[in-house]
């Protein structure tokens, strides 16, 4: 069976880059020809460029503010450029060497309509790629598959629309595009329902697919960096801030701890030095991390693959996925919005009942995969 799975591939986030190679790795070695659609909208192109640009202005924001934060963001964006370099350098060279991409570019959604990738299963990835957020018009139908031929089979795998709003006002156009996916499954429990309500299809919840393949899986893509850095806790941030370092310093001085910064960092935050590896170290420094520290829900799943002790730091409106999964797995009390809530810093996680339980969900997840395979209604005319 040819496969051709469409998401965020393009990422220098770490987790949205991650996620994509995990589902297509898997997919290959169940044993099916898998390609990454290599569609490169300029949304997408516009997250990798060196130099950002910056925002358009806000009318509620005053003329003078407005120049003041542009040149804020310039300066941000020369002070990081090296940064910047490096980060994009070390995931071109990772898709290169990890992902298996379409023989062809497709540019805008113009392109990919008129000349369409023929597969026997069009599967739709992980991360945001529903959200209006995350799209540069609210939502690209090239995600919904709207380029494909009368005809087409096509599913979803742990998608997600970030937060599911009926005050979306692109909600009507979704709830028409949902009709071409024959099978729908998504990344939060909450997702469920609200889907279900603009499809009229069954939905399932199932697990990120970066939770698909275990902690061996990935250390054997992993990669130790070239100097060596004793034993430390990491630092994985997504929104840079004092509060979970300071935490980090507590920690480090109790078990007697380096720090480690790993950073993606926002428009507006001069990243620590020293603080941008390659999505292969991403996985070694978690691998090896004594503690770690994070506002990621990408950082969260790579330190429960490798039992590692850790804190969730994250804003109380943005605890959706993390809480998500750290219920599902009865370790919720690693997730805080505020650092002077942790009384007493500790390693205790229950990781057999966390394991025992995450594997149910990766049966669950691989059923979902295995029942949108089995019932292709092109199997007789399969191209294995």
């Amino acid at each position: 069976m040819k496969i051709g799975i469409i998401t965020f591939h393009l990422s220098t986030n770490y987790g949205a880059y991650l996620q994509a190679y995990a589902l297509q790795h898997l997919l290959e070695k169940l044993g099916y020809d898998v390609d990454m659609i290599d569609y490169q909208p300029e949304v997408r192109r516009n997250e990798n460029r060196i130099l950002k640009h910056p925002a358009k202005k806000n009318l509620k924001t005053s003329y003078i503010r407005y120049l003041l934060g542009l040149g804020y963001s310039y300066y941000v964006n020369i002070i990081n450029l090296d940064q910047y370099y490096k980060r994009k350098k070390y995931f071109i060279h990772s898709r290169l060497q990890n992902l298996h991409l379409s023989p062809k570019k497709y540019y805008t959604y113009d392109e990919l309509k008129r000349d369409s990738p023929k597969y026997d299963l069009y599967l739709v990835g992980s991360d945001q790629i529903w959200s209006p957020d995350h799209n540069e018009h609210g939502f690209d139908p090239a995600y919904f598959f709207d380029f494909t031929k009368d005809g087409s089979y096509c599913a979803s795998y742990a998608s997600s629309m970030g937060k599911p709003s009926l005050e979306c006002k692109y909600h009507q156009e979704i709830r028409k595009l949902l009709k071409n996916l024959t099978f729908i499954s998504v990344r939060e429990d909450n997702a469920t329902e609200f889907i279900h309500e603009m499809s009229g299809k069954e939905v399932v919840s199932v697990l990120d697919p970066t939770l698909l393949l275990d902690s061996d899986e990935w250390t054997k893509i992993a990669r130790k960096p070239s100097h060596d850095i004793g034993k430390y806790v990491l630092v994985y941030e997504i929104g840079v801030g004092p509060d979970k370092r300071d935490l980090a310093k507590k920690i480090a001085k109790k078990y007697n701890l380096s720090i480690k910064h790993i950073v993606i960092g926002s428009k507006n935050v001069i990243f620590p030095r020293i603080s941008v590896v390659s999505p292969e170290e991403f996985i070694w420094y978690f691998k090896n991390a004594e503690f770690v520290i994070t506002d990621s829900f990408h950082g969260t799943v790579f330190s429960i693959l490798n039992k590692k002790p850790f804190y969730n730091i994250t804003d109380l409106h943005k605890q959706n996925r993390a809480r998500n999964l750290l219920n599902k797995l009865r370790i919720e009390h690693r997730l805080y919005s505020r650092i002077e809530d942790i009384d007493n810093i500790n390693t205790d996680i229950n990781y057999d009942l966390a394991f025992s339980l995450l594997e149910k969900e990766r049966l669950k997840s691989l059923k979902y995969l295995e029942h949108v395979i089995i019932n292709n209604p092109l199997n007789n005319k399969l191209t294995i």
